[in-house]
């Protein structure tokens, strides 16, 4: 007959596949790696829980879901988040887990802002401009925060095979890439501003009003390629820091002040608002730039030392 300790490890087992079935993601993983670790020790030919429910399989990307407390001491930036990066060993392979688009979570706090001062200084209408010009740029940054996801999985497998050249070459192939996407919508949006907010907008008094202010805003879009790429980069290699930092200081620390403090030195005027914005990613595109290089100096170094030991080994 069938051994007891089995069947009530079958019961087990099949009873929480309901509950499997609607978790997802690490949930998913989790849970079933406790399953197999109790069934270890008790039976050594035990089904495991790919058998008993073939229809739960585990979670082929690790996920992480930050508690309310973690959103509330990182502003919502799963890129700060303590566990932020993770890297698996599988096969003497290392691999990066991380998340993408960390520009995303903090924005309705920068927009609230950016909102607010708009109507201070500028009356309602800039509710309807700035939110149009916003929807444009969101648009626009699909194709480019795709391009981001394309650049993860290479950047982060070949950085954990320690291909350091080839993670800079592949960077850079990106770089370039989305800049020239970015300055293929810039161009787009400058040359057809006003069928663009018009698609938004049907006043065509407010749209004249805007336009200027508008296209100001997106004089610095071909460099949010670069931008992008560089915060997937840091992210794709385990150091959320330096995303972090990107992003702090892009959505809330620079940005703020200046949009509330760029008005009042225009004498009210609400272009100061709009200023701010690209004036913002400015400084935020050079910083970018310097801890790029910086790290870009230090896998070449990491490169040599690993051809210096190839030769060493050869020899």
């Amino acid at each position: 007959g069938r051994d007891p300790a089995q069947a009530d490890l079958r019961k087990i087992l099949v009873g929480s596949a309901a509950d499997i079935a609607q978790l997802d993601g690490t949930g998913r993983q989790v849970e079933i790696d406790r399953l197999r670790r109790d069934t270890v020790g008790r039976r050594e030919h035990v089904p495991g829980p790919e058998e008993l429910m073939p229809g739960i399989a585990p979670a082929a990307v690790v996920e992480q879901r930050p508690s309310p407390l973690d959103k509330g001491l990182t502003f919502g930036l799963p890129g700060l988040h303590p566990q932020g990066a993770y890297r698996a060993q599988r096969e003497g392979q290392q691999q990066a887990q991380f998340f993408p688009h960390t520009h995303i979570n903090s924005y309705k706090g920068q927009m609230t802002v950016v909102y607010n001062t708009a109507v201070h200084f500028g009356g309602e209408k800039q509710i309807a401009l700035m939110g149009a010009a916003q929807r444009v740029m969101q648009l626009a940054f699909v194709p480019i925060w795709g391009m981001s996801q394309g650049m993860q999985p290479a950047v982060g497998t070949n950085f954990g095979a320690k291909e350091y050249i080839r993670v800079k070459k592949l960077t850079n192939v990106f770089i370039i890439g989305s800049t020239c996407l970015a300055g293929f919508f810039f161009a787009i949006i400058e040359i057809f501003s006003v069928q663009i907010l018009s698609a938004f907008i049907t006043d065509s008094a407010i749209v004249s009003s805007g336009l200027s202010n508008f296209r100001l805003m997106y004089c610095i879009f071909p460099t949010y390629g670069m931008l992008i790429m560089t915060v997937t980069y840091f992210q794709a290699i385990g150091k959320a820091k330096q995303a972090g930092v990107l992003v702090i200081l892009r959505q809330l620390a620079l940005v703020v002040p200046l949009v509330l403090i760029l008005p009042r030195f225009l004498n009210g005027n609400v272009l100061g608002v709009w200023l701010a914005l690209p004036l913002n990613d400015v400084a935020i595109i050079l910083i970018a730039i310097i801890l790029l290089i910086s790290e870009y100096k230090h896998i070449t170094k990491l490169a040599q030392e690993i051809s210096k030991v190839k030769v060493g080994e050869i020899s």
